[in-house]
């Protein structure tokens, strides 16, 4: 079975600028089909050329969806993602301090104290998840 989609992509992408494809390979205007022929010989019409092919289309739709989507699904993945950058600066942030506490101390004792004044990092409950989401999305940070 011919993919035709596929193949009308194939062929305008090789500079030949049909405007329809038939299941014969007959392309319309029919004066290009000299032009087309060569690409329509050459087509990989397996299972395997086109899941592959379409596979890439959902990664492109995936990509533009999460850049600049606008529905209410790229906006939630867009605040999760966000929400999963604060905690990891978060971690990022103690560990950085914890090193300058380290680098600072004189002493044993002196490294206790260093690192015991440093911020503690509770554990987030789901309830603060869900509030920290809902904060991301009324705040328009990810739209």
């Amino acid at each position: 079975m011919i993919h035709l989609s596929r193949l009308h992509v194939t062929l305008q992408a090789a500079g030949v600028p049909i405007t329809g494809l038939d299941l014969n390979g007959q392309v319309q205007p029919s004066g290009l089909q000299a032009a087309a022929q060569p690409f329509i010989d050459a087509f990989d019409d397996s299972a395997a050329a086109q899941a592959a092919w379409e596979n890439l289309q959902q990664r492109e739709t995936a990509k533009a969806g999460f850049a600049t989507g606008l529905d209410d699904r790229a906006k939630a993945w867009r605040a999760i993602v966000s929400l999963l950058l604060d905690e990891n600066n978060a971690l990022r942030s103690w560990i950085m301090g914890f090193k300058a506490a380290e680098a600072a101390a004189t002493s044993f004792a002196d490294h206790k104290t260093r690192v015991a004044a440093l911020p503690n990092m509770p554990d987030r409950t789901l309830a603060q998840a869900k509030a920290a989401f809902l904060a991301k999305i009324d705040g328009g940070t990810v739209d």
